[in-house]
């Protein structure tokens, strides 16, 4: 996924179109909490490191044993940061330790950030769901955006619908 991104993003720049571009990998998970558990997603970057990310309290994760949960699993579990989770991956489990509270992250808010360098293991495949960032580099007018938003279209054969 990482190299789909770099490609896209480098074909971009090389259209006259300044920009650096992210996603996510997404895999649903086991996570749990002394005797609870749930089903959820875990959403771990592509091409921006997770610290970029914001949190409306704590901060996201700067490491592979940290994690952002939305207020849905901070409320499911009664939990706040500080707080030790279990992420069950295809290898065992991983504790993890809650450093922020972020918003809902398109997952119906049951969702959960992971550093970049965190393991799913081999047995899990990243479901890409296809969604790419695309951040512009050089702040362009709304007229700019039009004419990009046009390009990236033809570019990619994208159709209105």
């Amino acid at each position: 996924a990482e190299n789909v991104i770099k490609n896209f993003e480098d074909e971009l720049n090389e259209n006259g179109i300044p920009c650096f571009c992210h996603s996510f990998c997404n895999i649903d998970i086991k996570l749990s909490y002394k005797d609870s558990s749930t089903t959820c997603m875990a959403k771990r970057p592509i091409g921006i490191p997770a610290s970029e990310y914001s949190c409306y309290e704590g901060s996201a994760p700067t490491k592979a044993d940290e994690i952002a949960i939305t207020g849905v699993i901070a409320d499911y579990f009664d939990v706040g940061i500080g707080d030790t989770l279990t992420i069950e991956t295809a290898d065992g489990t991983v504790s993890c330790i809650v450093t922020g509270l972020t918003d809902d992250m398109n997952s119906f808010s049951n969702s959960i950030l992971v550093h970049e360098d965190f393991d799913f293991g081999e047995k899990n495949l990243c479901k890409f769901v296809g969604i790419v960032v695309v951040v512009y580099t050089d702040n362009p007018s709304e007229e700019v955006k039009e004419q990009r938003l046009e390009k990236i279209k033809e570019l990619y054969l994208i159709q209105n619908h």
